[in-house]
């Protein structure tokens, strides 16, 4: 049990259409997040659940989702949507919520970024609760240290982002494990491509 909308059929890999009884809200374009209760046996997030969206408001972080864009829907009955579904686990208490994203059909292009290195800069570049994100030809340098994680490119909450021919370098940060990274990828996200 979570904090979504039960699915009463349909959750199966590759599928593109779920049944449920609630429907509310839905509209052609928006976006849902789709998710099961995590099974001990395949996901074992070593007591860090908190790269999970449900961590602290629920009795399961559901740490396995996908988010998908609505194409069509029928009130009270069924969703359909895109992509198709990529994986599922055991499939106990699958769900669904809608997922309200801030930014969608917008990219960063042909620029140079250089950060100096402060202990407030943790990223350079922030994609957060967006869609249909596109990071191309852009160049990095100089991503902050005081940091728990640093990365030049950080991706939360989003889905359908891609980042290509671009070149992340320069770090100020010495600490060992968790830090570093060109992108990043943390919470619910899915279908990247880098």
């Amino acid at each position: 049990a979570g904090l979504g909308r039960n699915i009463t059929s349909g959750y199966t890999k590759d599928s593109t259409t779920i049944n449920t009884a609630d429907t509310s809200s839905i509209a052609v374009g928006s976006f849902i997040a789709i998710f099961e209760d995590d099974d001990a046996a395949e996901i074992d997030h070593r007591s860090q659940t908190y790269h999970c969206d449900d961590n602290g408001s629920s009795t399961n972080a559901h740490c396995r989702m996908s988010y998908h864009k609505v194409t069509s829907f029928v009130a009270s009955t069924s969703i359909t949507f895109t992509p198709p579904i990529p994986f599922i686990g055991a499939g106990a208490d699958p769900e669904y919520r809608i997922q309200t994203m801030g930014i969608t059909m917008a990219g960063i292009e042909d620029i140079r970024l250089k950060g100096n290195f402060s202990t407030t800069e943790c990223e350079l570049i922030f994609i957060d609760f967006s869609a249909d994100i596109w990071v191309d030809n852009v160049e990095t340098y100089g991503v902050g240290a005081g940091c728990s994680l640093t990365a030049h490119i950080e991706i939360e909450f989003s889905t359908r982002v891609e980042v290509r021919d671009s070149f992340l370098h320069g770090t100020n940060n010495t600490q060992t494990g968790g830090h570093n990274y060109g992108v990043s990828t943390l919470y619910w996200g899915s279908h990247f491509k880098v």
